[in-house]
């Protein structure tokens, strides 16, 4: 990760989890990853589950994995939720 402050701030989302390097390797954007962290940590949906649903084989979007591992919260309102917030954190370069 480039960003030195963005990596700090996501990092205080990951306390006794992995580097952010670590939880973004895998998804294709970084605001993606920034997101997923977002989700996982506001919904306390762990995030290795949710990347589960959303990298790799078979990738899910964020709004059907978080729709899976938490049926009872609105998807939808969440997904918009999180992808917010990481367009405020990640600089327009990216």
């Amino acid at each position: 990760m480039r960003d030195a402050k963005l990596a700090a701030k996501l990092q205080k989302l990951l306390p006794n989890g992995p580097t952010v390097q670590e939880a973004c390797d895998g998804f294709k954007k970084l605001g993606d990853c920034v997101s997923a962290i977002h989700a996982s940590q506001s919904l306390e949906i762990p995030l290795a589950d949710l990347k589960a649903k959303v990298t790799g084989k078979g990738a899910e979007n964020l709004e059907k994995a978080i729709h899976e591992l938490k049926p009872s919260v609105d998807a939808k309102a969440e997904k918009k939720k999180a992808y917010k917030q990481a367009e405020r954190e990640i600089p327009v370069s990216n």
